[in-house]
């Protein structure tokens, strides 16, 4: 799967950055959830190219896409959601503990690593 990386990626990153990407992806667990601003500072890239590598990754079957809604409040991840521009919704947060009111700005994507059936 390296090798697909790189042909898509090339000469963008360095030896060290692909060692790098793949060694934590490695270290990634089924409960793993990223976002491209958590690896921009991990990986040490800006942040559009960090999420054109998480996207070229998901392209070749090493990470799954997907959007999440988070707690306003707690930061809690609630539920996996579809993308609407107008998103809004009122859900429960067992981390408050409280009823509260969710829109678009509490989307999230998060990436995760595709797991084997």
């Amino acid at each position: 799967m390296i090798e697909l990386l790189k042909e898509r990626m090339g000469e963008r990153l360095n030896s060290q950055q692909y060692d790098k990407i793949f060694s934590d992806i490695s270290a990634f667990t089924r409960n793993t959830a990223v976002t491209a601003s958590r690896v921009s500072i991990w990986w040490e890239l800006e942040y559009s190219l960090a999420e054109e590598v998480l996207n070229a990754l998901v392209d070749v079957g090493i990470l799954q896409k997907y959007q999440v809604v988070r707690c306003p409040k707690c930061s809690l991840l609630l539920k996996k959601v579809e993308y609407t521009k107008d998103y809004k919704e009122e859900l429960y947060c067992y981390g408050c503990d409280t009823d509260i009111e969710v829109d678009i700005s509490d989307v999230d994507v998060i990436y995760s690593l595709v797991m084997a059936t």
